[in-house]
């Protein structure tokens, strides 16, 4: 089936799974999607390649203190950290992204729904923390840009989700750039932004760049756009 025509069968299956009430924005953005249309951006350098909803505040970072698992987050990165070392000591759930970009490396959580029980095992506390936040099915990984690495300028293509990052360790000179703001990272720190707009980063030290990296839904979505939100990603992307 066409993304249209499985954009179609979530359409017609979501009063039947949700209910009538409170969906009205996630039906706008499905319409949008079954038409064909390119879909714009609300503001520059945010680029809308899946799917929109429309009325989400658009900007290119969010600040971490308005989610309210923000602070554990950051009251237990050493622990997150000790973690990640015993993952990469027992190499569970390796991935190379390279194609994605040079110098970047993975330890996967997860990925498109499903966990891997090795890594959780190694990482009870990171495993925990993640799944206190409104998680996405997204890849959630610790995430290594090598010294010298590059993830050049993509966009994620959906205006309902977050990344977010829990520096590790952290090179002086590597930096993030979400649209047109650059931000560097600080051990222990969360930082969130919009994975539509344009976003890519870069490590030119001799050091690596780690971060524990997941996705969440944009605060602004209602539990109910959540639920349809990840049947929609269920459904359109997964479908072979």
């Amino acid at each position: 089936m066409t993304e249209s025509e499985l954009a179609r069968q979530v359409l017609d299956e979501l009063p039947r799974r949700f209910g009538k009430a409170g969906l009205e924005r996630i039906e706008e953005g499905l319409a949008e999607l079954i038409r064909g249309e390119p879909i714009p951006g609300a503001v520059p350098d945010q680029r809308i390649t899946f799917m929109r909803v429309p009325g989400l505040t658009a900007k290119p970072f969010h600040e971490a203190e308005a989610f309210p698992w923000n602070a554990e987050f950051e009251a237990s990165w050493q622990e997150v950290m000790a973690e990640f070392e015993r993952v990469e000591a027992k190499n569970a759930g390796f991935t190379d992204f390279e194609g994605y970009g040079r110098g970047w490396l993975a330890w996967l959580f997860s990925s498109e729904g499903k966990w891997f029980d090795e890594t959780m095992a190694l990482a009870p506390k990171t495993t925990a923390l993640l799944k206190s936040t409104n998680y996405t099915q997204g890849e959630f990984l610790f995430s290594e840009l090598s010294p010298g690495g590059v993830i050049p300028p993509h966009t994620g293509g959906c205006n309902a989700v977050l990344s977010v990052h829990l520096a590790l360790i952290v090179p002086a000179s590597a930096r993030i750039q979400v649209g047109q703001e650059v931000r560097a990272w600080t051990p222990g720190k969360v930082i969130a932004f919009d994975d539509s707009f344009v976003h890519g980063c870069w490590n030119p030290s001799k050091d690596r760049r780690i971060c524990l990296v997941w996705e969440v839904w944009h605060p602004e979505l209602s539990e109910i756009e959540r639920h349809a939100m990840a049947y929609a990603y269920q459904t359109i992307i997964n479908t072979p």
